[in-house]
């Protein structure tokens, strides 16, 4: 399976959207807010909801592509401290893939609505890897096997930089993607990642600050750079 397009369902993943709309807004841990405030920022997802295309270019590889602390996809060498804890032959597929909710034009919109659209998409895009998770799951022949969380640059001690990476192996033209100055990613709301298919489980922690990995390698903010 090499750049296969995938439409993911946005009807069946809503309300995993909705709630990852609620953690990012905080509505959950702020008592505060008012019922009102928050049914007013979950129906605005109803001005874009017609403009979400939720479209993910995906390819597979077969196990033996990592050593060591590098995994290697068509002559592309990735390079991730995080990689050395998983054995070579412990790897069942790889999976690469580019994802994007599309273009919107939202640049007229008030302030107060653009970040609640902005927002939106974003959920929508952690919606799109946890279906895509599961569609992968739902590819392999045995359920003795354990898919992991996405590794992506920016995170783990993956270079940014290493986004080029990624449109070098995928065709992202069929999902109307494309790479600009500095790594950038058009449509802006879009996500590169990897996902390993392993027959024991791999501790892949969290894509955050306090279980990041990357020991001052890639955050500006472990950089001091904030």
């Amino acid at each position: 399976m090499k750049n296969e397009i995938l439409i993911l369902d946005k009807e069946s993943g809503r309300k995993i959207a909705e709630e990852y709309f609620a953690k990012i807004c905080g509505f959950e841990k702020n008592k505060r807010i008012s019922e009102k405030r928050i049914k007013k920022s979950m129906d605005l997802l109803q001005d874009i909801d017609e403009k979400l295309n939720i479209k993910v270019l995906v390819s597979e590889y077969e196990g033996g592509c990592i050593n060591k602390d590098e995994l290697s996809l068509d002559d592309v060498t990735f390079k991730c401290d995080i990689f050395s804890k998983i054995q070579s032959e412990d790897v069942k597929k790889v999976y690469i893939y580019l994802m994007t909710v599309g273009e919107m034009d939202i640049e007229d919109a008030p302030m107060s609505k653009k970040i609640y659209y902005d927002i939106w998409q974003t959920s929508y895009l952690d919606m799109g890897r946890d279906l895509l998770k599961e569609y992968i799951m739902e590819k392999q022949e045995t359920q003795n096997i354990y898919v992991s969380e996405s590794v992506a640059p920016g995170f783990f001690g993956i270079p940014g930089s290493d986004i080029e990476k990624f449109f070098e192996i995928l065709d992202a033209s069929k999902i109307d993607m494309k790479i600009i100055d500095k790594g950038a990613m058009l449509p802006h709301k879009s996500y590169a990642g990897l996902t390993i298919v392993t027959s024991k489980p791999v501790n892949i922690p969290k894509r955050d600050c306090e279980h990041c990995e990357a020991r001052g390698k890639n955050c500006m903010y472990c950089r001091g750079e904030n």
